[in-house]
């Protein structure tokens, strides 16, 4: 390929959603993605992304929003794991991609708390 060959890369809404999903996935305090039921039975069907916990909408100026949707582990606060999951998110798109984030929006979903049964055997095992 030369110089003087235009090329065109496109990458796909699942690879933005892939790359937030894994991005807020890894912020401690994040127990796990979550789906949000939309009361629209049409809006579900039309996020393909919906199902990760993940809904990525492109711009037609290439300007990306992300909206997250989690469960907060208990006993974190809810307002640093979310802004630690933004931040996240902004920095991964960013530094593998072209895009530029415009906003990343993030619904906690629910906060999950460990059974007593759970808390019984932690303690047994240690």
């Amino acid at each position: 390929m030369s110089a003087n060959d235009i090329s065109n890369i496109k990458i796909s809404n699942d690879v933005i959603s892939t790359i937030a999903a894994v991005a807020a996935s890894e912020v401690d305090g994040v127990y796990a993605l979550s789906t949000l039921l939309s009361s629209n039975f049409k809006d579900l069907i039309s996020k393909k992304n919906a199902g990760k916990g993940v809904v990525v909408d492109v711009a037609d100026n290439g300007d990306v929003t992300v909206t997250v949707n989690m469960i907060v582990k208990y006993n974190y606060k809810i307002q640093d794991v979310a802004l630690n999951v933004q931040n996240q998110v902004i920095r991964a798109i960013s530094d593998m991609t072209d895009f530029n984030v415009s906003a990343v929006n993030v619904n906690v979903v629910s906060v999950n708390i460990r059974t007593a049964s759970e808390t019984q055997k932690s303690a047994e095992n240690k």
